[in-house]
């Protein structure tokens, strides 16, 4: 059938400029279509797949016409795009011409780009969306939590999407709207507290007055982020590249002023996360501005073994200044470890450096010649679409104890007899002996510095 229309000049003339007003009609319904992204992948997979077919077919008809004007070789179209037997003369003659099929199907290859191209541009970019973020956008319209958070996930990971952002925020929010899936609402709420800046709190102010522990949980933490990521950006604009310890400082005052119970979204918070029971990004957000909060919450849930990692990860990062308050967290950690596995030891040994604890390091040390060449595992939290909170890194417990009691800097001579013991012990694991003996050394010299004075 398509033979007829190649057969002369005319009608090929005639077809291309049929099929090019067929393609750019087309183009234009497909860019609509995908830009809404109300349909599933498999829809818009097959509508692409028809439009590289159709420019495939363009490019070669015009292929076509473009070698029937410019190839010297009056039979190659008789030839192999008719299909027609030429004479014994005419295959003869032939014979003195160059091949064609090369520069042929260069002619095509280059008309297929730049048909894409020019389609593209009329089409503002469908191309160009549709491999950057048109598949997820139309992946979140699915009836699935995995499918869902997966588009998240690739979108987060996609470098090319600003381009895109005013869009992805509208179809993610929507999927937030529509889903059934709580799990699926939070990636989406993750990727806005991500992505978003200030003025999106106020998205995250209505989704903290429902009652999904997990929607109320990311909402508090996308609030509190967005503060102190603002005002970082801000601080970050006075100071100019090589001015990077001006910005550490002044980060820290941010989070002197931030990181505190004069927040101005604690209330909201803190009411929005008692009425859902305090889940754990609740209790992580609160525990980042208000230590006392987390430590009455994490008191009434001190019995659930289950909540052991959060209330110690919570705690070792919101030690409170107060020292009464300082006391009852110092408790609670010390039950943990009496009740706790090696994972919960493991995690302690970092919040009793913070908390310089004595009773505890007492714990440690009595804890220390039982636990000879046992390791700590990695612990982590997970983190969405990030690599995951490290919470402790793979390690000689004994180090651990080690590292923990250098920290708490405790100069007694119980301390450091106990210290020097280990550097005599041949039986220890070199590593640990060496470790012992670095922290026997300074703590034995700050001694000696201290007598001096």
């Amino acid at each position: 059938m398509i033979l007829f229309f190649l057969k002369t000049r005319v009608r090929n003339t005639i077809t291309i400029l049929g099929l090019s007003t067929i393609l750019v009609f087309y183009t234009f319904f497909m860019s609509n279509k995908i830009y809404s992204s109300e349909d599933t992948i498999t829809v818009y997979f097959l509508m692409m797949l028809f439009w590289f077919i159709m420019i495939l077919i363009l490019a070669m008809v015009t292929a076509v016409l473009v070698g029937d004007l410019f190839f010297k070789d009056p039979f190659w179209k008789k030839e192999e795009i008719l299909l027609l037997k030429l004479t014994d003369q005419e295959y003869l003659i032939r014979k003195d011409f160059k091949e064609y099929k090369y520069r042929f199907r260069i002619i095509i290859v280059l008309l297929v780009g730049m048909n894409i191209f020019i389609l593209n541009k009329l089409s503002n970019g469908v191309f160009d969306f549709y491999n950057a973020v048109g598949l997820q956008l139309s992946q979140l319209n699915y009836d699935d939590a995995e499918k869902q958070k997966g588009a998240i996930k690739e979108l987060y990971n996609r470098k090319n999407v600003e381009n895109y952002q005013k869009l992805v925020f509208k179809r993610v929010k929507k999927m937030i709207e529509t889903s059934k899936y709580d799990e699926a609402k939070v990636w989406g709420m993750w990727y806005i507290k991500k992505k978003g800046t200030i003025k999106d709190i106020e998205y995250f102010k209505t989704l903290i007055k429902g009652d999904s522990p997990l929607i109320v949980a990311e909402a508090a933490s996308a609030i509190f982020e967005l503060v102190v990521d603002d005002a970082e950006r801000v601080a970050k604009a006075k100071y100019k590249d090589g001015d990077d310890l001006k910005f550490l400082i002044e980060k820290e005052k941010i989070k002197r002023k931030v990181f505190s119970e004069d927040f101005e979204y604690k209330e909201l918070i803190e009411s929005a996360c008692n009425r859902v029971g305090y889940p754990r990004d609740c209790l992580l957000t609160v525990a980042t501005f208000d230590g006392r909060e987390s430590l009455k919450v994490i008191k009434s849930k001190i019995s659930d073994p289950k909540s052991y990692i959060y209330a110690i990860w919570v705690l070792a990062n919101s030690i409170p200044s107060e020292p009464n308050a300082r006391k009852e967290v110092e408790n609670i950690l010390m039950k943990f470890y009496k009740n706790g596995t090696l994972e919960t030891k493991c995690l302690l040994t970092i919040a009793f450096s913070r908390l310089k604890s004595l009773d505890a390091q007492q714990l440690m040390i009595d804890d220390f010649i039982k636990n000879d060449r046992v390791k700590c595992p990695r612990i982590e939290q997970d983190n969405k679409a990030e690599d995951p909170y490290v919470l402790s890194n793979v390690e000689y417990f004994q180090i651990k104890i080690l590292n923990s009691i250098d920290l708490i800097e405790d100069l007694r001579i119980e301390t450091r007899k106990f210290l020097y013991s280990l550097t005599e012990n041949k039986k220890l694991h070199l590593k640990v002996r060496s470790r012992a003996i670095k922290v026997y050394d300074r703590l034995e010299k700050k001694y000696r510095d201290s007598i001096k004075k």
